[in-house]
């Protein structure tokens, strides 16, 4: 008798949580009609260009959807689902993540963007309903789009024991019309290719640094200089800021070459080609940081980390030729 009682003290809290979710939600959504962006602006220069490219650049928006236990959504993770939704991932203004993701893409198909980067986190979590929450506006994004993928958009670690890192993978492959392909992790452009290191946030996999090292050469033979895209930033070889900007803003060294970020045999060969003096990669768009920062990593490359898009920020970046801008 007292183990029935208890059973059904526990079913009480769990849905005594998802009742408060609800309303969270219902209470907190807002008319965000009139709600301006923000922009981030950089300005990278390539020499040779006959026209100037504008790219955007959206990273760490952390949607949550869920509100309720699924398949896919552990009874025990949604009071910590409301916890993150309420008081992590808003505007000051107190807009809410996922009601940002249909204004965001309005307004990437409002700007005239030569191309879109999807930086990573745009899901704090894999779930069918985020992936539909997802995908009813992602495909609606007319400029040409890079979905970089980080360890948040395949977060398994609500779902209980019925979802693995695996299934996470396979449901991104299945039902997001990109398919979480390689060849999706390449735009070109007169000049400059810019090109995506998907699933930053660990080690590159041998096939991942073939197919780098065989696109890498493509652009070096067309005589292309490289932007790389990745979640996850790179260490600086210049001088500390960036890991007192790290330290200041994570309380740890948060990009590779850190304590959680140790680069392995393939992934340090893959570093070698952006540390090499002759490098043919001049610019490094990152996220992760949920802050900004601006700087050079190398005498030859420079790292711009944006703020997070779950603020309200959006990155512009303006790729113009390098004779032009010095006039």
């Amino acid at each position: 008798m007292k183990m029935k009682k208890t059973k059904i003290f526990i079913a009480l809290v769990l849905l005594l949580g998802t009742v408060l979710l609800v309303i969270s939600v219902c209470k907190n959504k807002k008319d965000i009609s009139n709600y301006e962006l923000q922009e981030e602006h950089i300005t990278v220069e390539v020499e040779g260009l006959e026209r100037a490219y504008k790219i955007a650049w959206v990273s760490d928006l952390h949607m949550i959807s869920d509100t309720e236990p699924a398949e896919d959504v552990a009874k025990d993770q949604i009071e910590t689902i409301r916890s993150r939704y309420e008081s992590m991932f808003v505007t000051k203004e107190g807009i809410m993540s996922r009601e940002l993701w249909p204004k965001i893409v309005a307004y990437l198909n409002e700007n005239e963007f030569d191309a879109v980067i999807l930086g990573g986190d745009i899901m704090d979590y894999c779930s069918r309903k985020n992936l539909d929450a997802f995908n009813a506006y992602y495909e609606q994004i007319k400029p040409p789009v890079m979905y970089i993928r980080s360890d948040h958009d395949y977060g398994w670690w609500y779902s209980g024991e019925t979802m693995k890192k695996t299934d996470a993978m396979k449901l991104h492959a299945a039902q997001i019309c990109d398919k979480d392909d390689m060849a999706s992790m390449r735009l070109d452009f007169e000049g400059f290719t810019i090109l995506g290191i998907n699933r930053s946030c660990w080690n590159m996999s041998p096939k991942y640094l073939k197919w780098f090292k065989k696109q890498y050469q493509q652009a070096v033979d067309a005589g292309k200089k490289v932007i790389i895209a990745t979640h996850v930033p790179y260490e600086s070889k210049v001088d500390e800021s960036l890991q007192q900007f790290s330290m200041e803003t994570r309380n740890k060294i948060y990009y590779w070459g850190g304590e959680d970020y140790m680069p392995n045999e393939i992934t340090g060969e893959f570093l070698d080609f952006i540390y090499a003096e002759d490098t043919a990669v001049s610019q490094i768009l990152a996220g992760h940081m949920h802050a900004s920062w601006d700087g050079a990593i190398t005498n030859e490359v420079s790292q711009h980390i944006f703020s997070p898009a779950y603020e309200g920020c959006i990155g512009v970046i303006s790729v113009v030729p390098k004779e032009k801008l010095k006039k």
